[in-house]
């Protein structure tokens, strides 16, 4: 054999050794791989990694919202129960620590105040939810109780509401 022969190759129909078909088959295994690699990575890993990113950049905004939300909410129901107390005096009246919620879907502070007193020889409890940053009153409620089941008052103000309507959307609201 000389230096100018050239030895052919298997073309179509012709057959290949053991050697070449493996050879074949590794290439493409190797190169399906590679693709199968290339697609995860920016398929499946790049946008999760994204979400986490987003996930955990939004868990520290609403952790910051809730701190701020919890500092805002007291300050708030310690002026509101101060005037309260000052425009309606009443030394039976009883008030109930404060509870404070950032709502996310609204982007608020809602804080409930709840009080106890006396009206007419009934026990009342008031309950109030205020989105504290617009200053506007969310739901309400005014109930006695009869054989330890609440029952709305008839002194109810606006926006009052069943004591079972008003825990289930404050409920819903606290948990937002």
């Amino acid at each position: 054999m000389s230096a100018d022969e050239v030895i052919p190759s298997p073309g179509r129909g012709e057959s290949q050794t053991p050697v070449h078909r493996a050879l074949a088959l590794l290439t493409l295994f190797l190169v399906c791989i590679a693709a199968a690699s290339v697609a995860y990575y920016f398929g499946w890993h790049l946008p999760r990694a994204h979400d986490v990113e987003a996930v955990e950049e939004r868990r520290k905004t609403d952790l910051e919202s809730s701190q701020r939300c919890s500092a805002d909410g007291l300050r708030f129901s310690a002026d509101y129960l101060h005037k309260f107390a000052a425009e309606v005096p009443d030394p039976l009246r009883y008030s109930a620590d404060p509870q404070m919620h950032f709502n996310s879907r609204l982007n608020t502070c809602l804080v409930e105040l709840t009080w106890d007193r006396t009206w007419s020889g009934e026990f009342l409890r008031s309950s109030v939810v205020i989105d504290i940053y617009s200053n506007r009153e969310v739901i309400s409620t005014e109930y006695t109780f009869d054989h330890r089941e609440p029952v709305p008052s008839q002194q109810r103000g606006a926006g009052g509401k069943d004591p079972k309507v008003y825990l289930a959307q404050k409920e819903k609201l606290f948990s937002e």
